[in-house]
Parts: structure tokens; sequence; C-alpha cells
């Protein structure tokens, strides 16, 4: 599932005597149940201690207390019903619009479909007693009455027809009308020169510019051809992905340092960090 509906009353109201981490980890769950679609293996649950980023004991043992209360164990599998219910209703909904799609295709090919050739007209005969195939074509005249000249009709239609629009749309034609050009992303790219001085008012210093994660970048992006932006899109492209990943970064790095950290005070110093967690963009 690439996204699903978050109705912010009914989690505040399962939720309230959850501590923020509490809350924050119950949110990863359910996530990670929608991105896999099924329900979480309770035979290998370091995998989603991982998958959560449940890092120290304290936020180990609060996953644990989150399963025990909002997810039934069966088959050995973490179930959880209201997800079940969003996954089924994503999955027929997909079904509903595949058939669509179907029967769209299906239509458009039967129109396209060549005409049933005419039937034959019968056939005369002469007195002779030599059959002949009766002709059915229209006279020069009749065309000229019920018909306009060819070189007419086409220059009209032409006239007529407003001139297509460029292919491409989009950021593509909008770089090609600056005469930019376009590229697809390639092991051997390199940014510019001003790259730095572009990363800096971004809010990036040029030392984020990594090679793991600049090649994780190249590698992605070089599996997707179809995909072209010019060397400017690209770079800032770039930026967008090196700061995200610097801030995941950061945030493993303070819940590292803070893992020794008592509860409540943990509590509070993880405020700033938890609320961008909790109440970024998203749906439960």
């Amino acid at each position: 599932m690439h996204y699903y509906t978050h109705h912010i009353k009914d989690f505040n109201n399962a939720t309230r005597h959850l501590t923020r981490i509490e809350r924050a980890l119950y949110r990863e769950l359910i996530e990670l149940y929608y991105d896999i679609e099924q329900p979480l293996p309770t035979d290998n649950i370091s995998w989603v201690y991982k998958k959560i980023l449940a890092l120290d004991d304290a936020e180990i043992a609060a996953t644990n207390d989150i399963l025990s209360e909002f997810f039934e164990i069966k088959d050995d599998k973490y179930t959880h019903s209201r997800c079940d219910e969003e996954i089924a209703r994503y999955r027929a909904n997909n079904s509903a619009k595949a058939r669509a799609g179907k029967a769209s295709a299906a239509a458009r090919r039967k129109k396209k479909a060549p005409a049933k050739p005419r039937k034959t007209e019968p056939i005369e005969q002469n007195s002779t007693g030599v059959e002949h195939v009766l002709n059915t074509r229209t006279t020069y005249e009749q065309q000229t009455i019920n018909q306009e000249p060819i070189t007419k009709r086409k220059e009209k239609v032409e006239k007529e027809t407003p001139p297509a629009a460029p292919s491409g749309g989009g950021v593509v034609d909008f770089n090609r009308r600056l005469g930019q050009s376009v590229f697809s992303m390639t092991a051997d790219w390199q940014p510019s020169e001003s790259f730095g001085d572009r990363a800096e008012l971004c809010g990036l210093p040029e030392s984020a510019l990594n090679q793991p994660a600049f090649g994780e970048f190249k590698s992605y992006w070089s599996t997707r051809p179809e995909v072209t932006n010019s060397s400017d899109t690209w770079e800032h492209k770039l930026i967008g992905s090196l700061k995200r990943s610097a801030l995941q970064n950061d945030l493993i790095e303070e819940q590292r340092k803070n893992a020794n950290t008592p509860r409540t005070d943990k509590v509070t110093h993880d405020q700033s960090i938890l609320d961008a967690i909790v109440g970024g963009p998203g749906v439960w």
C-alpha cells in the first residue's frame, strides 16, 4: 500500500494513555503492517524491531507492550483487525479499477476492429446466358455531387486542427525551452562546481555529500531510465535526498546517545524529535 487513511480522532482516543515514545512506536508498527500488507511475524521479532528503529531496551520493551495491547496473535502472526479491514478495502478497490481498465481496453479494441466486408451483390444473367457481376461503382458525376474534392477537404481539416502540444510536458519541457539538456541518471554523473554554494544556500553543508549517500542516490535513479532531468534539477534532487539522509542519521544518533537516560528525562529530551515523527504528515 502506498497510502492509507489516518483517522485522527480514533487514533487519539485509542492512544491517549500512551507516552510519546509509545505512540510513535505504535504508529511505526501500523505503517509497517500496511507497507507489507500482511500481519507482523512473531518468529522474527528482531526484524520488526529493526524496521521500526527500536534501538534500545526501553524502546524494545515499549514495542512489546504495544504489540500485547493492540495486536492479536493468530497463526503465529501479530494481526490487527483495523489494518486488515483497510488492506481488504484497498485490494478490492484496486481489483475494481483493474476490471474497469480491462473492459475499457476491450471496448477500444472492438471499436478499432476492421468493418465486416459488404455482402456481394446478386449476379445478373442476361438473355445470352452469360453471367456478369453487377457494377455497383458510382460515377464520377455522383461523387462530385455528394463529396467535396479531396484537396479542399484536406486543406479544411488542416486549418481546423490545432497544432499538437509538444510531448514530454512538465519539468522536461520547461528545461528544453530554457535550452537545458536533459538526461537519465548515470553512474559517472558528478555535480557541478557550484553545487557547494547551492547546497549551502539550502541549509546543507558541503561536507554532507558523503560517498555512500551519493552512491545510493545515483544507484536508485540509474534504475529508472525513463526519468530525465537537467543537471540543475538532478542537483536539487540530490540536496533533498542528502537532507533526508542527514536528518535520519541525526535521529538515530540522538536516540543512541540517550539510550541510558532515565525514562522521564528521556521523554522530555526527545520531545522535539518525536514530535517530528508523530506530528508529521501521515495517516492511520
